[in-house]
């Protein structure tokens, strides 16, 4: 019935592997867990799984696309390795919901933070909490990939995009290709915990990254949609002229002072408007 579809790099995905274990046996259903280590510089020694070992990186958007070509079952959960179910009917939950839609089906579960361990931790969940989208229903904002279900036959009609080698909005593009076919995602309240709290610099040096592929992506024309599904892309359009990278730089070394959600969210938009 289900394939357990988990990508990983140089992050042990064990506790999560043997949570949705206990989860899928006490449920009694056909399953398979399918964990891909995308070349972790020391291999991941696992147990009760599948575990398909790449010998160089492939990235996010390939590593999804062999697993889900690599899963036996008609349903496909992919969920992120630094992650936990919030809660002990996270399987449940998705499976009611199989046995009540018919395909195409995509759901997007989301994710939560713990609370910041110190101050030097604290962007990522503050971000967090905005980035959490509570209102069930069809979506259009932005797909997010880090825990969601989806039909087999969908996923392979669909696929990733392969070309994105480095961070960010792999995701992103996957959504657009699901709206362009028609098919529109639903997002409910099925959370992970996301458990891997980077540093502040990391972070922000992640978002730089993420907002480079994020700009190449709109200026190549190829999405035109990302001016319906992303903010950033839409305010940023209207500006006439490109920002000072100055501007960004000094407001990120006031970031990594004074961490806070709205002035990430400033940062970010003064990143975006500098970039060429």
């Amino acid at each position: 019935m289900l394939s357990i579809l988990i990508p990983t790099h140089n992050y042990d995905p064990q506790p999560l592997v043997d949570r949705l274990n206990l989860y899928a046996v006490n449920l009694g259903i056909e399953y398979e867990i399918l964990v891909l280590d995308d070349a972790s510089s020391a291999p991941l020694s696992l147990t009760d799984c599948t575990v398909l070992r790449m010998n160089r990186n492939v990235g996010r958007a390939r590593g999804r696309n062999i697993l889900g070509r690599a899963a036996r079952y008609p349903y496909l959960l992919f969920i992120d390795s630094d992650s936990l179910p919030a809660n002990e009917h996270y399987l449940e939950r998705y499976l009611r919901i199989i046995t009540e839609c018919n395909s195409p089906l995509v759901v997007s579960g989301g994710r939560i933070y713990r609370p910041a361990a110190d101050r030097d931790h604290s962007l990522l969940p503050a971000y967090g909490v905005r980035e959490r989208n509570l209102s069930e229903g069809p979506s259009s904002a932005p797909f997010l990939s880090p825990n969601f279900l989806i039909d087999r036959d969908t996923f392979l009609s669909v696929l990733f995009d392969e070309s994105f080698t480095g961070y960010g909005h792999e995701d992103t593009v996957f959504g657009i290709s699901l709206l362009r076919r028609g098919i529109r995602y639903r997002v409910i309240d099925n959370p992970v915990i996301h458990c891997h709290i980077e540093s502040n610099a990391d972070f922000l040096r992640k978002n730089r990254e993420a907002l480079r592929t994020l700009h190449a992506l709109a200026a190549s024309d190829a999405y035109p949609e990302l001016r319906t599904v992303s903010r950033m892309v839409r305010h940023a359009s209207r500006l006439s002229l490109r920002l000072p990278p100055l501007l960004a730089s000094a407001v990120g070394r006031i970031l990594l002072r004074y961490p806070d959600a709205r002035l990430l969210q400033l940062y970010k938009f003064l990143y975006y408007a500098s970039l060429k």
